[in-house]
């Protein structure tokens, strides 16, 4: 299930204890990718009554989650038409959070057909790239792309396409249009306007 970003809360990273829902606030992320996770190897504090990973150390989980031999990254899968100015991205990331984040990106100078990214060689809690994308994926692109500036294609018609699904995703999973409109940044109306458009 592919979630819009997360906003994740300040968090004191080093030696903190987190809960199982803070910890997938913070990665951006469901709790049953957590659940994943502590079955590839997460380290935890404490389980719960149902055996299921209760708690963990903040900097335990993000060293695991960086430095793990397991490859957590989205795969690729065929049929992918992005370009590659975004599919390098979308290879860390996944192609449903790369044209989300694209989508938050400003223009690239004078060329609209761009937008630009500078991602840092060091990321905190509290940076706009993790407040986008959140806490995991944000930190796959310092990586990754740590110290360069990115400026993929803008995707225009690919995010419309995106957001439209989205919308109607939410829309039916029982989201108030209010919600969806903050969640992807776009009007009530526009909303409005997506939802009553009958699906062919």
């Amino acid at each position: 299930m592919n979630l819009p970003a997360l906003r994740p809360r300040k968090y004191r990273l080093h030696g903190r204890t987190i809960t199982r829902t803070e910890a997938a606030a913070m990665m951006g992320v469901t709790e049953a990718r957590i659940d994943e996770w502590v079955d590839l190897g997460a380290p935890m504090r404490s389980v719960d009554t149902r055996g299921r990973a209760a708690t963990f150390d903040c900097t335990e989980l993000t060293e695991w989650l960086l430095n793990s031999e397991q490859d957590i990254r989205p795969k690729r899968h065929e049929g992918d038409d992005l370009p590659p100015s975004a599919q390098e991205i979308a290879d860390v990331i996944g192609r449903e959070r790369t044209l989300f984040l694209i989508g938050r990106l400003p223009q690239s100078g004078s060329r609209p057909w761009r937008v630009c990214l500078y991602v840092p060689t060091r990321i905190g809690p509290d940076h706009p790239l993790v407040s986008l994308i959140g806490w995991r994926d944000a930190n796959l692109l310092v990586r990754e792309f740590g110290g360069i500036i990115l400026q993929p294609s803008n995707c225009r018609f690919l995010h419309r396409r995106w957001r439209t699904t989205e919308v109607r995703r939410l829309h039916g999973a029982g989201w108030a249009v209010r919600d969806i409109a903050g969640m992807l940044d776009i009007s009530a109306r526009q909303v409005a306007n997506i939802v009553s458009v009958k699906m062919a």
